[in-house]
């Protein structure tokens, strides 16, 4: 014998599952209702786990949005500081800047950025030019190397400057495909007291090494060539010796 703990009457549970008064169930739930809370549970779990997946996607999607924008704003930041570096001629961070540029084509819906890797290949070779422990011809060689990625009919920011420094570069060259020997017996007598260092240089091209002195205002180089010496004070030519 049990007793309903619906309505409270006793029944034989040999002759009876459920209340014959009320129809409770003796262990407390139907059936039937049993197989529709499974169901429910079912769905309920169901529907928890593709809550889970839309959202884990989603949050997938939004971190790959947030790069995707850091990487769009570090890249006008690079772009934007290697510009005002070349504009103020330090030529080593204007190179740093704008290497992200220096593989591939960079540019968005508006088109800007075209110019930017050959504004790199610009910024590299004139930091070459002066680099520091480096020879000349070396360096001339290697700065030309990097002009070559530009093209010549670039026409971005800088074409002038560009342009005026592959000129450069091509006419240093030039004087280095003659030995020093060969320009001092082809170019003797050719300068003269007053001089400037630039035409010094068109003439025998850059020395092997420079001795400067700087005394107050007054400025003084030896420049040595294989067999002569040229004396240069604040830009003209004082003598030589060969």
């Amino acid at each position: 014998m049990v007793t309903c703990r619906n309505c409270g009457l006793g029944f034989d549970t040999k002759l009876h599952k459920e209340c014959p008064r009320c129809g409770y169930w003796i262990d407390g739930q139907h059936p039937e209702s049993a197989r529709k809370s499974k169901k429910l549970f079912a769905l309920g779990a169901m529907v928890l786990v593709l809550f889970m997946i839309c959202w884990i996607g989603y949050a997938s999607q939004q971190k790959q949005k947030e790069k995707v924008q850091k990487e769009i704003l570090q890249t006008r930041q690079d772009y934007d500081q290697g510009l005002q570096y070349l504009k103020n001629s330090d030529f080593q961070k204007a190179a740093s800047s704008l290497s992200r540029f220096s593989k591939g084509n960079f540019f968005n819906e508006a088109g800007e950025y075209n110019d930017a890797k050959s504004l790199y290949f610009y910024a590299s070779a004139r930091y070459i030019e002066y680099m520091p422990g480096i020879n000349y011809r070396v360096a001339y060689d290697m700065a030309s190397q990097q002009l070559d990625q530009i093209p010549d009919n670039y026409n971005g920011q800088f074409a002038k400057d560009i342009k005026s420094f592959k000129e450069r570069v091509n006419d240093r060259l030039e004087t280095y495909k003659k030995t020093d020997a060969d320009r001092v017996q082809e170019n003797q007598n050719k300068i003269n007291v007053g001089d400037s260092d630039v035409k010094v240089t068109q003439i025998f091209g850059e020395p092997k090494k420079k001795n400067r002195t700087v005394v107050g205002n007054k400025v003084t180089e030896q420049w040595v060539y294989s067999k002569n010496y040229i004396y240069i004070e604040n830009g003209r030519v004082t003598g030589w010796q060969e």
